[in-house]
């Protein structure tokens, strides 16, 4: 399918535990939007895979640590020093729980990484929004340890369509007025005031991301995500015979992923942060159970891609 630069891809580079089964890699996932890059989490590898499967960390590029365990960042040095050495000149902007900036400044110095870009870091906290251009981040609290936070991506809405019936009906000549119209602003003609809302539809959405980062479910999160949601990314980390350790170590088994799916009714849920414990006959079944009490439901590998393409 031939692509215009309008499209939200999220490809996943990482998509393993804490000790990843073969090919699998530490958490992480790419998010390219029409003005950049956000890269959710930075496992070991993460740059390793962002060059494999060419993601772009051009224009705008942001990072967001959903939590302070180490799978979940220790890919972040190594990334930076990696910019430094190929001459990046563009600011990398970094976002995390409280305390980021100090976590960024040590592994900089243990790594005796020095940068000469600029480096933006930002501490978000339990229901916060981030607003950048064209989207904003949502931080909810999840329910696991060291200060995690599940993420909402929600990309600015969009004017409504242009009536060209209504244009015409109205003696507006083509050209910057319907221009000045579609930038939500009113025009002047023949002294008559012409308002935006006499020839627009009404705002079209913007598009919907939620990662839940590691957590048990967490209804709090899943009633916190827009409806439609577009996309919902939950960790499943533990098979459903697991229950027992997933609840001891904050986690979420397979199956409990597939029922926030059903909650939250996201048009696509993929899950990740899947164990090594999981045998490869536990595996195929637990897919064949998730599958059957959700129609649009995947498990993530590194290399997947899912595009998310404007709304009509």
């Amino acid at each position: 399918m031939k692509l215009n630069g309008s499209e939200i891809i999220v490809t996943f580079l990482g998509t393993g535990a804490a000790i990843p089964a073969d090919n699998k890699y530490h958490s992480s996932f790419a998010l390219t939007h029409p003005k950049g890059t956000i890269l959710f989490d930075c496992g070991e590898a993460t740059q390793f895979n962002l060059r494999k499967y060419r993601v772009s960390t051009r224009k705008e590029f942001v990072i967001v640590i959903s939590h302070f365990h180490s799978d979940h960042f220790l890919g972040l040095s190594g990334l930076l020093a990696s910019f430094q050495l190929l001459g990046r000149e563009e600011k990398v902007i970094i976002v995390g729980p409280e305390g980021i900036d100090e976590l960024v400044h040590s592994l900089l110095n243990a790594n005796y990484v020095h940068l000469d870009y600029e480096l933006e870091i930002l501490s978000i906290e339990p229901g916060d929004r981030l607003f950048r251009p064209g989207y904003s981040l949502h931080a909810i609290k999840a329910i696991h340890e060291a200060r995690a936070l599940s993420i909402i991506f929600e990309e600015d809405g969009r004017p409504g369509k242009i009536s060209y019936t209504k244009i015409e009906e109205l003696g507006i000549p083509s050209g910057p007025l319907i221009g000045q119209l579609q930038k939500g602003k009113s025009i002047e003609i023949d002294d008559r005031t012409i308002h935006p809302d006499e020839v627009m539809g009404p705002k079209r959405r913007g598009r919907v991301v939620a990662y839940s980062g590691d957590t048990r479910p967490n209804l709090n999160f899943i009633h916190n995500i827009p409806k439609p949601c577009d996309l919902l990314i939950h960790e499943g980390t533990y098979p459903s015979m697991m229950i027992e350790l997933a609840e001891e170590r904050s986690h979420s088994t397979i199956k409990e992923a597939a029922e926030m799916a059903l909650e939250s009714q996201a048009n696509m849920v993929i899950v990740t942060h899947i164990s090594s414990r999981f045998t490869s006959q536990e595996f195929n079944d637990e897919v064949k159970l998730i599958k059957s009490m959700y129609e649009h439901i995947e498990v993530a590998k590194p290399g997947m891609q899912y595009i998310i393409h404007l709304s009509s």
